[in-house]
């Protein structure tokens, strides 16, 4: 996901789409993690509530390392 956080990157957008994503995949672990911007930590844990929401089991990675 990408977005400006606060604008159109928000924790309701970012719960819904891993609602979405967490139903599309099905019940199970999927991994979450965050790279090191300060809104890292909202985004992840907005996505852990969205995937718990659909009866996932969200397996936190903490901070991992991202593409440029």
């Amino acid at each position: 996901m990408r977005g400006v956080v606060g604008e159109s990157l928000t924790p309701q957008l970012v719960t819904s789409f891993a609602a979405a994503f967490g139903t599309y995949c099905g019940a199970g672990p999927i991994l979450v993690g965050t790279d090191a911007r300060p809104s890292g930590e909202m985004v992840k844990q907005a996505a852990i509530a969205g995937l718990l929401s659909v009866g996932c089991t969200p397996v936190d990675l903490g901070a991992v390392p991202v593409p440029r």
